[in-house]
Parts: C-alpha cells; structure tokens; sequence
C-alpha cells in the first residue's frame, strides 16, 4: 500500500508552469465559450420546443456550470502549455492539438443547437467532443495526471449532455 501511495504522490509532483500562459489559456477559453453563448441568443425557445424546458435544470444553472468548466478547462490548457516538462513536450503539444480542436467543436455546439435548432448535427458534435477531449485527458495525463484527471471528469459531465441532447433529438 505504501508503495501505491508514494508512486501516487511522486506522479502528482509539482510541475513549474509559467502563470502568463495559465492565465491566457484561461480567459481565451472563456471568452471564446462566452462569446459562442451570447451570439447565438437565448437558450429559452429551444428548450421549450424539444420539451426539454420542464426535465433538465433551468438555463441559468448551465450556464454557471459551463463558465466553470470553461475556466478550468482554460487554466489547464494553459498550465500545460506553460509547464516546463523535460521529454513530454510531444505529448503536451499532441494533447494540446485535441484540446483546441475539442473546443471548436464545443464552441460551435451551442449556435448549432439554440441558434440552428440542428439538433442532429448538435448531437454529432457533442459525441466529437467527448471522443476529442478523450484524446487530450490521455495525453495530458502524460505530462500532468492531476490535468488529465480533470478532463476525464469533464468527459463524465459531457456525457450527461450528450444524453440531455440524445433527448432533444429523439423529441423531436
């Protein structure tokens, strides 16, 4: 047990990480999710036509929910990029390349489902992100574990949207 414990601990060891980047990965993921969100509108008229209004948490929890997630995610991206790894850098940039295709297509998922009301092409797009963000968690768990764990965390949340989602779809 003992032996666990300290593999556990020595994989979770302090990683130097430059704070400008943390920081600039933090506010352009969150700037890009907050702008995604208000050029496509209110949220309200296609909850209401999918029948979704009244079974899942109201439009404001989201929200908070998804800034949060985008804040976290942002500080990652940028931590990892920021960190000062010896003999990972092709795991970092590889998991970085998944991350920023990741959130295209999750920037692009709200306009397609409120906006569009594609809410097939949105379901499509939700399953690309979880395969997408799959990809970043298991090179980002190379370089940092505590990262990569995050993003497997995410991919749980995801899931339960693409079900939210899957609902939509079937309603319809």
């Amino acid at each position: 047990m003992k032996r666990i414990k300290k593999k556990l601990i020595s994989s979770c060891r302090r990683v130097k990480t430059d704070g400008k980047t943390v920081i600039a990965g933090t506010a352009i993921v969150l700037l890009a999710g907050l702008l995604s969100r208000f050029l496509s509108g209110s949220p309200l008229y296609m909850l209401r036509l999918t029948g979704l209004w009244n079974n899942i948490p109201r439009a404001w929890f989201f929200t908070i929910v998804w800034t949060l997630w985008y804040i976290l995610l942002g500080f990652s991206f940028g931590f990892i990029l920021g960190s000062k790894t010896v003999g990972k850098e092709l795991c970092k940039y590889k998991g970085s390349l998944w991350f920023v295709t990741m959130m295209v297509f999750n920037i692009v998922w709200y306009p397609l489902f409120f906006k569009a009301g594609a809410v097939f092409l949105a379901l499509i797009d939700i399953a690309l992100i979880i395969f997408f963000c799959f990809l970043a968690a298991i090179e980002y768990i190379k370089v940092y574990k505590p990262i990569g764990f995050i993003f497997f965390a995410h991919i749980a949340w995801l899931i339960w949207c693409f079900f939210i989602n899957m609902r939509a779809f079937l309603s319809i």
